[in-house]
């Protein structure tokens, strides 16, 4: 997620939104600190990963465990 290369971050992040959809998954992204990372992409210079990072945490926020 934190890669100097675009077009790697893009994928990482659409892949780890792929993955929060399992309930599972956002227990384990939690202590891991993921939301500490997707708060960092908050501030990217990359629309579509800025919008990604929302919609992760948007999908982690809505399940009792986030």
């Amino acid at each position: 997620l934190s890669d100097e290369n675009l077009l790697i971050r893009q994928q990482a992040i659409m892949a780890l939104c792929d993955h929060l959809h399992d309930c599972e998954h956002i227990a384990v992204a939690i202590r891991f600190g993921i939301g500490e990372s997707l708060k960092n992409l908050l501030h990217d210079r990359d629309n579509t990963v800025r919008h990604k990072a929302v919609e992760c945490l948007y999908i982690m926020s809505g399940h009792s465990i986030g």
